[in-house]
């Protein structure tokens, strides 16, 4: 045993005492459980020998303590599984590793994986087939047991096929590089480089480029393009009719598509591969070329910096070809998600000086985190709702629709999906979520199978070949309900039923896999044979298996292992999301502070599902985005030229000292922070909320600069007069109290959005009776007029279009529409608008009013229809529960309706909630009013002839069609759907039967 090997077996069992948690192991026991004997050695090729004879070799060297351990620990079981099953389970992987030749691989893995769990970076669970290795498992290298999810060491080192093992790792994308950094000082800049890619031209940039230089005007050259659709030129040309006929007629466009063609696949630049590094056992340079990286586009590093970093100038493929160790190190935004997570849940705990709970206690220790898996908020909550957002894996609208019909109950249903949710599986979907329900049997028998053994047999032989199919296949695929979702369980199946090795069985996964028809027909023949010899299966049972079940699956079927340690990822987001709602969301915006576009965009959502986004504020927020009670806090590293330096002084200095006075306090104590830029910015933000008016500030930033100067500890001037304590006064010139809409684009300048609340907040109940909402009418049918529409609004954006005009988009209470406008209007950014106009298939304008947000405030507070209700508020209450429970809060999403199963967005849903709700007789208004443009009909005071009462359905798909029912049908018998009073026609009010209960 030499010292990697002695390495790597007492790092592996000193992490089982740790993981299986074996108190009574001394570290004399340990080191016992290392020793080996000196027999167990190979008679012929690791290839060669069959799995059975490597386990009988590994046997051989064990020692008599060792077999003693073993036979004591038979009955003592981990979970299901007997310690003496993992003893012997790691021997057999070790000794492979060790006839392989990739002791020192695994050590170095080991090595900066520990290194980056110890120095504060979050590693993933695993990635890849590498879960699979109980000996990665005890080693730290993965945090997956393969045990209780019947993972397969086979599917990532084939003792039968030899090759290198390849294991990926991720972690979290801001610290990524910090690992990198690692293993170059560790072992040699000279011998570690970033491998190098070869981008080479496709078919569409090849014409492009061909195209350039012919002089072929810019449009045309692009339109031609946009005609290649397939990945070459020339079947381009023979699959489309209209490059056909321009390459045959037009000489200058055929000599340019017969450049290109030349062009084709050659190389146009270097690259480097996104995470791909090598390790070398010497320099880089004695197995390849090497260059510095080229500069990105646009930007530019040191001259030091770029001088550091090597690129290879071969490929991955080639350096694997000459022996080089590849290894991948992956940056995942999850995983840096999930521990700013953690970090504002245990400052939460601190600052209210409670206990942190031991599953956070555990992670800040080992940087592991290991949820319970069996919380019941999480899959109620969270993964059995529409609400999945930003929980890995889960944040598509296709997924969520699964995985509502789903409702999972187990982490195996997180991992099924998981798998399944790709092209190829996805059709069994269905299948998986009806046999979940009980809707659909399983069934390994299938009746075509069955009537041909009926027929070439008899019954009772049929009968016997379902019993053995079910004792043999249901063990594997009971936990997928029969449906084989993963390639181990086809190593599995191939093992029960012909008693292939897992090696063979691994192979054979790889033989289909490849497509190669004789290899398929020559493995299909020896499954039949050993099938038959077994267990006896009839040529037309394992046949039938084969054709229907085994090979199409090794094309679909997935790598469980990889399933396994991304579905624990996708559970880890999903329990912190169910359970420390405000610290999660609160992380998310962390993770995107100084991506302004971003952060827009994900404080709008939270807004929408009913979050509480607060402004920074010097005395209350920190650096980073904080969760403060029930509120997001936002922090000064979110404001725009607020940079990390001065974020942090702020923040320490408010410890070490105290809260700030005002305004003149903070200047003092901060005066070495303070320029225009800064000042500006904090006070855009509203940082200042209390001490004095943004708008007063911003009128006095040159004063106060000025003043900052001379107050200043390190002022000469002023140091004269320290011993008088005298000191200038900060007098403010007073400005005009800041509007609403001033506060609002303040805060807009430097967070790309409105934090602290909406131009429209509290008039929905003097819009809704007055104007039109363009969610009512964005969405109407294009082959039938809306009709006059006349909406409150505010200009989003200007963008030219041409030179005499604009693309206008406006923004009300519901939804933003965009439209063309003529350059001579004075309109600018913000402006508030009355708009009114007739929308047929586009919005025809007749007349724009320009007003300004205080008017209407003050005419909605004479009306008595102001509240205090937020747009964000109206958005979400519009739709009762479904805003929340289905939906992200971006309206560009798709909802599913949970009795129906059809998929609608919540931009219809919303429309169809506006229908029945905002078109509302107010008091002081009038439904034949010229200004009321919903067209929907009056509401009548007498008394009714016909009254019915409805319950308003929550689902949007009810909700659309009762709101179609209400205007197609108006009539004069009074109709109480919730708390909206209509008049319907019989005919409607027989619809609304049938949509609804009575």
């Amino acid at each position: 045993m030499d010292i990697f090997e002695f390495e790597l077996r007492y790092l592996s069992y000193a992490g089982m005492k740790r993981r299986m948690e074996i108190d009574e192991w001394s570290d004399q026991d340990i080191l016992s459980m290392v020793a080996i004997t000196d027999k167990g050695h190979l008679t012929k090729k690791l290839t060669e020998t069959t799995p059975a004879e490597l386990k009988e070799i590994t046997a051989l060297t064990y020692t008599e303590e060792k077999k003693k351990l073993i036979a004591k620990y038979k009955e003592n079981l981990y979970g299901k599984i007997s310690i003496a099953d993992y003893i012997e389970r790691l021997e057999y992987e070790l000794k492979v590793v060790k006839e392989m030749g990739y002791n020192t691989y695994f050590l170095i893995v080991q090595d900066f994986i520990n290194w980056a769990k110890t120095h504060d970076v979050s590693v993933g669970p695993g990635r890849g087939s590498a879960a699979g290795s109980l000996m990665a498992y005890f080693t730290g290298i993965t945090d997956v047991d393969p045990f209780p999810y019947d993972l397969l060491f086979e599917r990532f080192l084939n003792p039968a096929r030899v090759s290198m093992p390849d294991i990926d790792v991720d972690f979290e994308d801001v610290q990524r590089d910090k690992v990198v950094d690692y293993v170059a000082d560790k072992y040699g800049k000279e011998k570690v480089a970033h491998i190098g890619t070869y981008m080479t031209m496709a078919a569409r940039a090849a014409f492009k480029d061909v195209a350039r230089v012919m002089g072929i005007p810019f449009d045309r050259s692009n339109f031609i393009a946009s005609l290649i659709n397939e990945k070459t030129i020339q079947a381009s040309l023979d699959a489309t009719e209209d490059l056909r006929n321009m390459y045959e007629n037009d000489p200058i466009i055929k000599k340019t598509f017969d450049e290109a063609i030349k062009l084709e696949g050659t190389v146009r630049g270097t690259g480097v591969h996104a995470c791909g590094i090598i390790i070398a056992p010497e320099e880089i340079t004695t197995y390849t070329p090497v260059q510095h990286p080229p500069k990105p586009q646009g930007k530019s590093k040191p001259e030091e910096e770029e001088k550091k970093e090597l690129v290879t100038q071969y490929e991955w493929h080639d350096l694997e070809d000459i022996g080089l160790l590849k290894m991948d190190f992956l940056g995942l935004r999850t995983l840096t998600l999930i521990k700013n997570t953690m970090k504002i849940v245990r400052a939460k705990y601190k600052n209210a000086g409670k206990d942190l709970p031991e599953i956070f206690q555990n992670y800040f220790e080992t940087m592991v985190f290991e949820p319970p898996l069996d919380d019941q908020n999480t899959f109620e909550r969270v993964l059995q709702k529409w609400d999945t957002s930003w929980v890995f894996q889960f944040e598509w609208d296709g997924i969520r629709n699964f995985l509502v019909k789903l409702k999972p109950t187990d982490v195996n249903d997180i991992i099924a999906m998981g798998a399944l949710y790709r092209p190829g599986p996805m059709e069994f979907i269905p299948r998986y979520i009806a046999r979940k329900h009980g809707e659909e049997e399983k069934n390994y028998m299938l009746p075509e199978l069955w009537d041909i053994l009926v027929q070439k047999y008899d019954e009772a032989t049929a009968q016997e070949e379902k019993k053995k199919l079910e004792e043999d296949l249901d063990p594997i695929l009971a936990v997928t309900y029969g449906i084989a979702v993963y390639q181990e369980q086809l190593m599995f199946l191939v093992q029960a039923m012909a008693w292939f090795s897992l090696a063979e069985a691994d192979n054979l996964r790889r033989g289909i896999g490849k497509k190669i028809k004789e290899v398929i027909e020559e493995i299909k023949w020896q499954f039949i044979e050993k099938a038959a010899s077994f267990r006896g299966y009839k040529e037309e049972t394992s046949t039938w298996i084969y054709e229907k079940m085994i090979e199409p699956a090794a094309f679909y079927s997935f790598n469980k292992s990889h399933s396994v340690t991304y579905g624990m990822l996708s559970y880890q987001t999903a329990y912190l999301k169910a359970n420390y709602p405000i610290e999660f969301n609160a992380a998310l915006l962390r993770s995107v502070e100084e991506d302004a576009e971003k952060l827009s965009k994900f404080i709008n959502e939270l807004k929408l599902q009913g979050y509480r986004v607060l402004p920074p504020h010097v005395n209350e927020s920190f650096r980073h985005v904080a969760a403060i009670d029930d509120s997001i806090r936002l922090g000064f590293q979110c404001i725009k030229w607020v940079g990390g330096d001065v974020s942090e002084q702020i923040e320490q200095e408010r410890r070490q000292n105290g809260p700030f006075k005002d305004l003149e306090d903070f200047l003092t104590r901060c005066e070495s922070l303070i320029n225009k830029k800064t000042l500006e910015s904090l006070a855009k933000a509203w940082a200042f909320s209390g001490f004095v008016d943004r708008k007063t500030i911003l009128h006095n930033v040159p004063r106060i600069i000025e003043w900052v100067k001379m107050a200043g500890s390190n002022n000469a001037e002023q140091s004269l007069f320290a011993v008088a304590d005298v000191k200038p006064k900060l007098e403010l010139e007073q400005a005009e109290p800041t509007s609403k809409m001033e506060k609002l684009l303040t805060e807009y300048d430097v967070f790309k959005t409105f934090v602290s609340g909406h131009p429209f907040d509290g008039l929905y109940p003097y819009i809704k009776g007055r104007y039109s909402l363009i969610s009512m009418f964005k969405y109407y049918d294009k082959e039938q007029a809306f009709g006059n529409v006349k909406i409150l609004c505010f200009v989003r954006n200007i963008q030219r279009a041409k030179k005499k005009w604009y693309f206008v988009a406006v923004e009300d209470i519901s939804d933003e529409i965009e439209f063309f406008m003529k350059e001579t209007l004075d309109i600018q950014k913000f402006d508030i608008l009355i708009i009114e106009g007739w929308k047929n298939r586009s919005l025809k304008i007749s007349k724009i009013v320009k007003t300004s947000l205080e008017s209407i405030i003050e005419e909605a507070k004479k009306s008595n229809k102001y509240n205090d209700e937020s747009v964000a508020e109206v958005k979400t209450t519009r739709l009762g529960v479904n805003a929340l429970a289905h939906g992200t809060g971006d309206l560009e999403d798709e909802i599913v309706d949970s009795e129906t199963g059809e998929t609608i967005s919540l931009k219809q849903a919303e429309k169809a909630s506006d229908e029945l709700r905002d078109d509302e007789s107010d008091s002081d208004s009038n439904s034949n009013d010229e200004n009321n443009s919903t067209g929907w009909g009056s509401s009548s005071n007498e008394e009714a002839t016909w009254p019915m009462q409805f319950a308003l359905p929550d689902n949007p798909s009810l909700l659309q069609q009762v709101a179609q029912v209400v205007k197609q049908h108006p009539g004069e018998h009074q109709v109480t759907i919730g708390a909206i009073e209509r008049q319907l026609n019989p005919t409607g009010i027989a619809k609304l039967r049938s949509l609804l209960d009575s």
